[in-house]
Parts: C-alpha cells; structure tokens; sequence
C-alpha cells in the first residue's frame, strides 16, 4: 500500500511539473508577442513604475529621445528634480483613469508638439504597480491647426472689423452667425444667433413679405432689397440695403446657407424723403422758385416761377435769366454777378428787378438769389426766389398820393399799412419826433411808442375793429426822450370800402405835459423832505437812544452784574437783547439811507483788491450760509484784481446782495457764486443764485424802498426792503 501510494505522488508531481513548464513556455509565448506589438508600435511606448522610474522603452522611443531605462522620468526627459506638475503619469497613478495632455518642446529654432497619454498597470488584484504613457508627435497636425486657427482669426477680425452688418442664414432662416455691427443694432433682441432672422431683426413671428435671403434661397442668386429697420417692439426707427448672397458648399456645391450684407442707409433715406417734402413744399410755394445750373440755364422751377412771366415749366427750362429780364437791363446786371452771386464770399444777389413776361409786357419783381457751390468750392449754379410785386407798387402810389394832400398840415400826419409798417410822414411828424421821414419809412408804429405792444394789442385793433382810435400815447424821441402825444387815427379805406391803410394826426403834448409834472413834483418833493426830516428826527431821538438804554441793561442783566438769573430769564434776556438788536440794525438802516438820499454821504475812494473785498465779505457770510446750507462760491477774472472804489461801501453792496441771495435759498440749500468780470475800464461784479427766484411781474419792485414781494413771501422772510434800495444809491 505504502509503495502504491509513493508512486502515485510521484506521477502527479510529474505531471504538475508538465502543466507548470507549459503554462511557462505560453507565458513567454505571449510576452515575446506583446514584445514584437509593442515593437511595431508607430507611437513612443514608456513604461515606468510607480516611482516613476523608466522600465521599458519601445524602439520609436528610443529613436525619440534615447535610452532611458532606469532612470527617473522627470529628470530623463524634462531635466527636473521632481514631478512634473503636468504629468498625465501622475494623474493616473492618483485615480486609477487614462489622462491626456500636448507638451510642447523646443531646440533652438525647432519647435515640437507631443499627444502624451497615460494609462495604469494593474496586477491581477488590480493593484496598480506601473504607468504605460504612449507618445505621439503631433508637430505637424499642431502646426497646422495653428494656422487654421490664425486663419480662422484673420477672418473673424476682417468680419468684426466691417462696420456694416454681416450675417449667415442657412435654408430654415436660422441665423448661424452676425459681426457686432449687426448685434449693436439689434442689441435689445440679443442674442441674435440660433433665431430666425425674421424673429430677430423685424419682431416677426413669421417669413417677411419682402426677403432678399428668400429670393437667393429661391434663384441661387444674389438679390437686393431695401427693408425698415426695426427697434424694440418692431417699432421702425429707419431703413436697410440688403444683399443677399448664396453661400455653397466647396466640395458639394449645394446651397447651404446665404450670407446678408446689411449697410444702415437711415441718413441717406431721410435725405431722400427731405429732399422730396422740399421740391413737394416748392411746388405748392406761391413764391416762384427756381434752381439754375452754372451757366444759368434752369434746370428746376414750380409752376408759380413760370406764371409769373407768363410762361409753363417746360417752356423755361433750359432757357437763363436773360430771356424773362428787359434787354436794356441786361447790360447793367451781367459785369455785377462775378462779384455778387458768383462770389463766394458773398453768394446772392437781390432787389427789385423789373421783369419781362411771354408777351414782351414788363411787371415789377422782387428777386433774391443765392449761389451754390460743391465740396471743393466750385460755383455749381443757383437758387432763385421771385414775388409779383405788382400789388405793392400800386398800394404805394396810392399812398403818396394821401401823403400829397397831408404834406402841408400843421399837425403831424402818419401813414401805416395794414401791419402797422410807417410808410409815410409829413413835415410836422418830422418836427416832433425828431427823425427824418426816409428815418421813419419801414419802422413799425410800435417802434415809436414807449410800450412796443400798445399799437399792435390796443391801438391798430381798436381801428380794425372800430375804425377810429383817440387817445394819449408815451413816444419815444430821437435824442433817447420819451413824450405825450395826442393821437387821433382812423382807418383809410379804397372805393370799394376795403381798408388799405391808416392814418394818425399827431400833436405834441410835451409843453402841456412838463407844467403838469412840475406842479406834481414840486407837491412830492415838499412832502417827502416833510416826511423825512419828522422820520429822521424819530429815528434819531425818540427810537435810538431809549433802546440804546434797553440794550445796555440787557448786557449788564446776561452779564449777571445784579446776581445770577434761572434759565427762563436768561432766555428771557437773550431774546430781549436779540430783538433790541435787530430793531436797532433796522434803524441804522433806516439813518443811513436817510443820509444818502439827502447828499450827507461821502465815498472814500482808494485803490483795493477786488478778490480780498469779496473773500472777507463770504467770510463773514460763511456761518448764516451754513445754517441755509448754502455753499458760497467765486468766480474771478485773472486780469482784474485792484480796482478804486470805497472799500467799505463795496462790502456793504456784497453783504446786502449776499444776504439776500442767502435769505432767499430755497429749503433745501443751494449755491450763491459771486463773479467777478473787467468790461472796458470798469469792474462788473455779480451775484447769481439758486435759490427761489423771482417773479416777473414783482422785478420793478426789486430796488423800491420799503418794498417786497408778495405778502406770502413777506411773512416767511424778514426784512425791511432796504437792503436793495440803499445797495442802488450806494
């Protein structure tokens, strides 16, 4: 039994021995395959362990960059000391999966792209015991996306560089692609790109009636089209030229798309619908209008142009200036245009200027022409107005046939068109008024009244209406007087009842009018010396001494001479004292306009320096401004600083002028700029606000004494409305 047993052990180790040398010879079978794969292999093959040491070259590695094994990767191929940071190897070995990554190397002049891609090496357990890392050169397919792509640059920079608007459809009127131009222009419709074209640029839900692209999808043709331009909400804010043109496919000619090239000619089509609204509004003129080129040959005109001259359009055009003027006129004109409508520096030409018509007949015209010139100067022809003034020169002889029969009147006699215009006036208007008649002819009655809307509101209605106007009315002298006249007018009228003019007797009421104001004046005059002497002696006397007191008890009461005071009466003193103050400031204001208006008053002229005058003066301003929350500001000219003046009645004008300006700000603050500005040999001095103005009908009262604004105004602001009225007189 023992020995059966023996030999059976020995035949299975036999026969273990077999299968192990078997499966031996297969396994080197195998690695002398993958060997000779990995031989042929096209890429760099490396394999490295997880120290990073380099195990196993490929020939294609060897010839790439020599032999390696043994060392470490970094130091063999990049020449580090440690891992690199990009290392697809080290990826790998952290989780488990294939990286990729494309190093670029350099030697000298050369430049070389490489794909590195790295996988783990798992032993049966699936522990990972090496990295395999496949290198592929690359150079040539990086080269050449590189210049696909600096190609692809180039273009896109010409395509955002065209500043009109570019855009790619393809055959569903998708947009694929459009420059900034187009996206500036439709930036509320944003983004532009994956939308219909018609969704996108006109607010439709639906193909355009009008489609340039539709017709190129239609024909294989270029098309054009202008279309509107719409803004948010398919508003039209203007107009677009598009050309449509197909875009093929290179390699199979078919039609994939259309390229749209979009220029904005918004300015141009206005122009062109101006351009027609201004020959649509000269062909309705009643004026003749008319355009001639540079040899004066029409080449334009309304029908109201020809018909003055009893001519049509057609029969003018082409013919000059020459065929409608009288020949003996000719002669007088022609040598004057070189210098008159030729001339660029004065361009026109203009008058009366008889004219002739078809039938050899002449009729008075009124002519005004101005020359036209191109971009470089050169005269290119004219433009020409014309009026029949036929009418007018009939109205006129009429008129000098009244001015003939009224020429002697000892009252002054003056004739007016239907306007109010002066078209005539006797000696005796002359002699009151002081102008000649050729001074008078032309103005507007209302030029000579002290209130320029009397005649046109009052008077020349009044007529109209009722066909006689009698009353006094302030004129004005040549010599700058003003004066009463006594006015009696009334309508003329022709034979067949219209009215054509008006005529005015005139007298002068000057004489009557100075005795009447010398009687007034010299009754003010005794009761206002009355009224200021008994108002100086009470200022003086009965109000400014008592209260001088009351302010000097008050001073000794808050200074606690007497013993100390509570709280209420120290208030009580405070607003004693502050009052008595106040009263006192107005009364010195009083005194002193007082004295100025009685000549007591005398300036102290020296040399000062205008910017210290205003800065001093807003420096005392400064904590009454910061209360208001008003912010003081100046404004001075740097040629002027020293001027003559008294300086303490100049800072008195700023303070009162500064005062108000602060006074009057508005709730919220505001600003008070004092300036300063040299005007001939004198300093102009302002004060500018924004504070709450004033109201138009309340600026005659500004430098009135004792005046202010309305009561409303009165009672939020104090004040004695003298500040204003002394800052005048000083």
């Amino acid at each position: 039994m023992v020995g059966l047993y023996a030999d059976s052990n020995k035949e299975n180790r036999r026969r273990i021995r077999a299968s192990l040398e078997n499966a031996l010879a297969v396994a080197n079978t195998e690695k002398n395959r993958a060997e000779a794969v990995i031989a042929t292999v096209g890429d760099g093959l490396i394999i490295q362990d997880t120290d990073y040491k380099v195990l196993y070259q490929n020939e294609f590695s060897l010839d790439l960059s020599g032999n390696h094994v043994g060392e470490y990767c970094y130091k063999a191929f990049e020449g580090k000391d440690r891992i690199c940071e990009w290392c697809p190897v080290e990826l790998s070995f952290k989780d488990g999966k294939v990286h990729k990554t494309i190093r670029t190397v350099k030697n000298g002049n050369l430049t070389g792209h490489f794909e590195l891609t790295s996988s783990p090496l798992r032993d049966p357990s699936g522990k990972i015991i090496a990295g395999v890392k496949l290198v592929r050169n690359i150079t040539e397919q990086q080269s050449a996306k590189e210049e696909l792509q600096a190609r692809e640059h180039f273009l896109d920079d010409i395509f955002k560089s065209i500043k009109d608007g570019i855009g790619i459809i393809d055959r569903d009127m998708n947009i694929i692609r459009v420059n900034p131009a187009a996206e500036q222009w439709y930036a509320h419709n944003m983004p532009l790109v994956g939308k219909k074209c018609y969704e996108a640029y006109h607010n439709r839900s639906a193909r355009c009636e009008v489609c340039p692209t539709q017709r190129t999808f239609e024909t294989g043709e270029p098309a054009y089209e202008i279309v509107a331009k719409h803004g948010p909400g398919g508003m039209d804010i203007g107009w677009h030229e598009i050309h449509s043109f197909p875009m093929t496919d290179t390699a199979t000619g078919q039609m994939t798309g259309a390229i749209e090239y979009v220029r904005d000619i918004t300015y141009r089509k206005n122009i062109e619908m101006e351009k027609d609204r201004l020959l649509k509004a000269i062909a309705c003129s009643n004026e003749g209008i008319a355009i001639a080129d540079e040899k004066g040959r029409y080449i334009y005109m309304n029908e109201a142009h020809a018909s003055i001259y009893g001519y049509t359009k057609d029969e003018l055009i082409g013919k000059t200036w020459r065929d409608i003027t009288p020949p003996d006129l000719i002669a007088g004109i022609e040598p004057g245009m070189p210098e008159t409508l030729h001339n660029k520096n004065v361009g026109a030409f203009g008058g009366e200027l008889p004219g002739m018509r078809r039938d050899g007949t002449t009729i008075p015209t009124e002519v005004k022409a101005t020359g036209l010139w191109d971009e470089q100067g050169k005269y290119r022809g004219h433009i020409c107005i014309v009026s029949d003034i036929t009418k007018r020169k009939q109205a006129e002889g009429s008129l000098r046939l009244f001015s003939k029969a009224v020429e002697e009147a000892p009252d002054g006699v003056q004739i007016v068109d239907m306007d109010g215009k002066i078209i005539y006036s006797n000696m005796a208007v002359e002699e009151i008024y002081g102008f000649t008649r050729e001074e008078f002819k032309g103005k507007h009655v209302n030029e000579m009244n002290e209130d320029p809307g009397l005649a046109s509101k009052v008077i020349i209605p009044a007529i109209r209406e009722n066909g006689r106007w009698i009353g006094e009315v302030m004129v004005k002298h040549k010599n700058g007087g003003v004066f009463h006249i006594w006015l009696n007018a009334s309508m003329v009228k022709d034979s067949s009842g219209k009215p054509i003019a008006m005529v005015g007797i005139i007298r002068d009421l000057t004489e009557r009018k100075k005795l009447d104001e010398i009687r007034i004046e010299n009754e003010r005059l005794i009761s206002s010396n009355r009224a200021k002497t008994e108002f100086l002696n009470i200022m003086s006397h009965e109000l400014r001494t008592p209260l001088t007191s009351i302010i000097g008890y008050s001073i000794l009461l808050k200074e606690k001479a007497q013993g100390p005071l509570n709280d209420q009466q120290e208030h009580f003193v405070d607003n004693m004292l502050s009052n008595s103050n106040h009263l006192l400031e107005l009364i010195n204001t009083f005194l002193e306009l007082a004295k100025i208006e009685s000549g007591k008053l005398e300036l102290s002229l020296e040399n000062v320096s205008l910017p210290d005058v205003i800065t001093e003066t807003a420096y005392l301003m400064k904590e009454n401004a910061a209360k208001r929350n008003v912010v003081l500001k100046d404004h001075f000219d740097p040629g002027l600083s020293t001027i003559k003046a008294d300086g303490q009645k100049l800072k008195q004008i700023l303070f009162n002028l500064m005062g108000n300006a602060i006074k009057f700000s508005k709730d919220e603050g505001g600003t008070v700029t004092v300036s300063t500005r040299k005007k001939d040999d004198f300093a102009e001095i302002s004060v500018a606000d924004t504070g709450i103005g004033i109201r138009k009908e309340d600026l005659p009262k500004l430098f009135r004494k004792f005046e202010q604004m309305d009561s409303g105004i009165t009672r939020k602001y104090e004040g004695t409305g003298l500040g204003l009225a002394i800052t005048k007189q000083l």
